[in-house]
């Protein structure tokens, strides 16, 4: 099984790594470099630690980024927009703050699993009431919402059931449902954004609850075309300033921003990456639930491609299995064996 398991990873990084060099080659976004780079080094490593090296990044330095912006240390960006008041806290833009939490909250649940006590469920709560009266972040409060649902749920049922941490199983159809997730929300927004019609009720009805999405995203498809190794497109939009700009041109959906972007090639690689992590993790309920949340908010905000931002991204060639604690394991066991034979000689 582990020979089996390092030949698809292999085959996943011949797959993965050339693809983003190649985009890189011909748009020279940093993202594609950097995410290549990481996928491969972070080859056979266990994803906590991955995910701990996350979090002793990102919280000391979104803590000094806040503490920064009350002091007047770096600029604190305060929109009034139509009314809505909203703080960014040293940050770019006021989502990009609220996005960070959201993602740091995700690594922090998959770091502590159902060990999760209900004081840190109310402390995400706080987060939101924080998010929501600081800075009206409306797509990351629903989303740290659900992550702390998913936290509830799954430990009411384990306590229901008095089993291990991780011992309870969606069923298949439902794990079948969660992995199918990144493909049919990419496919919904690139089909809604193409064919966008502001004169059909419905589709403007779904433009306002995606707050402009679909507008702006039919937009991007007027004046582009989509590619098949991306191409350079002027991006403006409201962070970094207070002045508006004239003409919004910044794409905020995940999927779209990708597919434009990056070309086509890029977009279906992403969709592989997500879907071969939610693939390892099918008997991890957390994990999938998790992604599944991830690629919800990355309908609405830009950030599914970013490592420093969405972990997942550099994880399809990470282990999901704790090789230290299952050698301790399979140690024990052997001495286990050992004893019982000895007793068992002994015996005649």
């Amino acid at each position: 099984t582990t020979n089996l398991g390092d030949l698809k990873n292999t085959i996943l990084l011949f797959i993965i790594f050339p693809v983003l060099l190649i985009a890189y080659h011909n748009v020279a976004y940093g993202h594609l470099i950097s995410n290549a780079l990481l996928i491969a080094g972070v080859y056979g490593i266990y994803y906590k630690k991955i995910c701990r090296v996350y979090l002793l990044v990102s919280i000391p330095i979104t803590i000094y980024t806040v503490l920064a912006s009350q002091l007047g240390w770096v600029t604190n960006l305060i929109y009034n927009q139509d009314g809505r008041i909203r703080e960014s806290f040293g940050f770019i833009y006021p989502t990009d703050f609220a996005a960070h939490l959201f993602f740091m909250i995700v690594v922090w649940v998959l770091l502590r699993g159902l060990k999760c006590t209900y004081w840190e469920v109310a402390g995400m709560v706080l987060v939101i009431l924080f998010l929501h009266l600081k800075s009206d972040t409306r797509c990351s409060e629903i989303t740290i919402l659900l992550i702390a649902f998913v936290v509830v749920v799954l430990k009411l049922i384990n306590a229901k059931k008095k089993k291990g941490m991780e011992s309870y199983q969606l069923p298949l159809l439902l794990k079948l449902g969660c992995i199918s997730l990144p493909f049919i929300f990419a496919s919904t927004m690139a089909l809604l954004c193409r064919f966008y019609n502001p004169e059909n009720s419905f589709m403007l009805f779904l433009d306002k609850l995606l707050t402009g999405r679909l507008k702006l995203g039919k937009r991007t498809f007027d004046n582009y075309d989509t590619t098949l190794w991306g191409q350079y497109i002027d991006m403006y939009g409201n962070g970094g300033t207070l002045e508006k700009p004239e003409y919004y041109t910044f794409i905020d959906c995940s999927y779209i921003n990708i597919l434009m972007r990056f070309g086509l090639i890029v977009f279906c690689v992403v969709i592989l990456i997500i879907i071969t992590v939610m693939m390892k993790n099918m008997n991890n309920t957390l994990i999938l639930l998790a992604i599944s949340i991830v690629c919800l908010h990355s309908m609405i905000e830009h950030h599914l491609f970013e490592f420093y931002y969405n972990i997942f991204i550099i994880l399809p060639l990470a282990s999901f299995e704790n090789n230290t604690e299952m050698s301790i394991h399979l140690s024990l066991k052997n001495k286990k064996e050992k004893t019982g034979k000895l007793k068992y000689r002994g015996g005649f």
